[in-house]
């Protein structure tokens, strides 16, 4: 039998490796292990960073993987009640957003939640996010920790 490699975890463990050496408290949800943070999402989203910013971690082979939870779409990448909690905390004035790999063309981005409702505005409910859609209303970086560090200016 093969292994399946988890692409998933194998980004979660990057992200919490710069949380790290950026000297971030968050707490990971999955492994509920916590780095110099009180509380917990519960579940909700991937990491809790520093008490005001939530993320949901997503890598993708193609953008056309990443399937959003519409009626009628089958095995959605992003869960329903990921998104109600991302917009909870956005809500709350925090930080709240998708943060998007996309390994066949070696691309990263972040999509705060509001403009995941941006791109429904414009484009309807597409099937699944489209680079352009993410080019237009997330932000690309290259670099994982520097766009840490830039969220956790933002926060």
């Amino acid at each position: 039998m093969v292994n399946k490699i988890n692409h998933g975890k194998l980004f979660e463990d990057r992200l919490e490796e710069g949380l790290i050496m950026l000297n971030l408290p968050y707490t990971r949800e999955g492994s509920k292990r916590n780095y110099g943070v009180r509380g917990s999402n519960k579940g909700k989203f991937d990491f809790w960073v520093n008490n005001k910013i939530a993320i949901e971690c997503k890598s993708v082979e193609t953008s056309t993987n990443l399937r959003l939870p519409w009626p009628r779409v089958k095995t959605p990448k992003i869960a329903a009640h990921q998104l109600k909690a991302l917009r909870a905390e956005s809500e709350k004035g925090n930080i709240a957003g998708l943060l998007i790999e996309i390994r066949k063309i070696n691309k990263l981005y972040w999509l705060d939640i509001r403009g995941l409702d941006d791109i429904v505005r414009e484009f309807g409910m597409l099937p699944s996010l489209t680079v352009m859609a993410l080019q237009k209303y997330g932000a690309e970086t290259e670099d994982l920790n520097e766009l840490l560090e830039v969220l956790n200016k933002w926060s």
